[in-house]
């Protein structure tokens, strides 16, 4: 407990390098995980190519899961 470490995950195609708590990883994975996965359907099933307006309802769904 208290060590950090970096990970890396990728958010709407973009690699991003985050240090973070060991004990938070699983969490801030299965975060981002989710997250691609609404930006992915917005996409196929809703046909939303703006990746503004991808980000900004994936971002609104993720604030109502808080």
């Amino acid at each position: 407990m208290g060590t950090n470490r970096t990970i890396h995950i990728q958010l709407a195609g973009t690699q991003y390098e985050m240090t973070i708590p060991k004990e938070d990883e699983l969490y801030i994975r299965e975060a981002a995980k989710l997250l691609n996965q609404q930006m992915q359907q917005l996409l196929e099933k809703e046909n939303v190519h703006s990746m503004h307006e991808r980000m900004t309802r994936v971002m609104l769904f993720a604030w109502l899961l808080i």
